[in-house]
């Protein structure tokens, strides 16, 4: 049996169009290395029936990627959807008929990436249809992944309500000036609502833990990890870094052992794998 029961990698589709042949030999190559599950990105790549406004040109067609996930079935391989609820929605929301659900809003780089606003009332709209979507395509895994990474929640990157409701809660939770708790817990009030939206259609929540220890705003900081459930989700951490030094330092957080934790190597060498495996 592999000590790794998790073996895979992830297919981003936001700066991309793959025919279906090509999907299938990078299932065929994922195969050889023995990996057990391939976290595909859809975005606009995947041809939704309830925002048809969204659909790139050379979408696949929801049969397409049921052909993909059943070839990987055939493989011993989990198809792994990803959408993300609340960051890194500018595939969608930088389109003239979604711009309302971001309210101005924006990742914390600040530069394309996009996010949805929490306070819109409309702003889970797009995430559950299009979930619902992937949840009846992507069958043959327990597994969503829901993003999650690179948040802005900065006073300079939310809206004026939004600015208003992490004020509220650093009141309630005594948090000071720059109110770094009460940011996380507003981030990691809309990751447990997405969490317990999957939980109960089966499937446990996978997010990206990146921003574990280089960024100030996160679910996982302090004031937010108390919030999420740890038998309900799981983070993957990944960095650019090739030393494991990084994800180290993010297992040893207080309340982090408490988390299965899956760790993605994301760097641009082989180097990079290699030291993280041989961390594990």
């Amino acid at each position: 049996e592999p000590d790794l029961g998790i073996r895979g990698f992830s297919v981003d589709f936001r700066y991309a169009w793959l025919p279906e042949e090509h999907l299938l030999r990078i299932v065929d190559a994922a195969a050889a290395l023995k990996a057990s599950a391939i976290i595909w990105w859809p975005q606009d790549k995947f041809a939704w029936k309830s925002h048809p406004g969204l659909v790139h040109a050379r979408a696949l067609s929801a049969d397409q990627w049921k052909r993909v996930v059943a070839y990987c079935e055939e493989r011993y391989i989990q198809m792994i959807p990803l959408m993300d609820p609340y960051g890194h929605g500018e595939t969608y929301l930088d389109r003239p008929d979604y711009l309302h659900l971001s309210n101005g809003e924006m990742g914390y780089w600040g530069h394309d990436d996009v996010q949805y606003c929490a306070s819109h009332p409309d702003s889970w709209k797009v995430f559950h249809d299009l979930s619902g979507e992937c949840l009846d395509v992507f069958s043959n895994t327990s597994y969503f992944h829901i993003g999650m990474d690179e948040v802005g929640g900065q006073d300079d990157h939310l809206c004026e309500t939004c600015r208003g409701r992490v004020r509220a809660l650093a009141a309630e939770m005594k948090d000071p000036e720059p109110h770094d708790k009460a940011r996380n817990r507003f981030i990691a009030q809309r990751m447990a609502e997405a969490i317990q939206w999957m939980k109960k259609r089966g499937r446990k929540s996978v997010f990206w833990d990146d921003t574990a220890i280089n960024i100030r705003t996160r679910a996982l900081g302090p004031g937010g990890i108390e919030i999420v459930s740890p038998q309900d989700a799981i983070p993957l951490l990944w960095y650019y870094d090739s030393s494991p030094a990084k994800a180290r330092e993010a297992l040893s957080r207080p309340g982090a052992q408490a988390f299965e934790t899956w760790i993605g190597t994301s760097g641009w060498g082989y180097e990079n794998i290699e030291n993280y495996l041989k961390a594990s």
